[in-house]
């Protein structure tokens, strides 16, 4: 059967061990905070517009064979409106975090938002 006792300093060692953890977090996320996203729209990867996330709300009217309306509101973004057959740029819902997108396949149209967080890299 295994044992075990704490020694005298394995209390310490615990709890500096889970400060330094609770430290590196409240780094990171602070870190994370100041970077700012971005909305880039673009249509068979030439960009139609690029601007902040965070901001004025904004309607970005989007011409093309379906036309379509971009709304960026509140830290948030989305597609409004569209005249794709299907509509599944608009069901695809509200996207805020580096990395998300959000794609009209009858439009050739991606929107998405960059930004520095780990979500966003690509690897491969």
């Amino acid at each position: 059967m295994l044992s075990f006792q704490m020694k005298k300093w394995d209390g310490a060692v615990c709890a500096l061990v889970l400060l330094a953890a609770l430290v590196l977090a409240a780094g990171l996320r602070l870190q994370a905070r100041g970077r700012e996203a971005t909305v880039v729209i673009s249509r068979e990867g030439r960009v139609l517009y690029e601007d902040r996330l965070e901001g004025p709300d904004r309607e970005i009217p989007v011409d093309g064979d379906y036309p379509m309306t971009v709304v960026i509101r509140q830290g948030q973004v989305w597609v409004e409106q569209s005249a794709c057959p299907g509509g599944d740029c608009r069901e695809m819902g509200k996207i805020s975090a580096p990395g998300q997108s959000i794609a009209c396949l009858p439009n050739r149209v991606t929107v998405a938002v960059r930004g520095d967080s780990p979500v966003d890299l690509v690897v491969g």
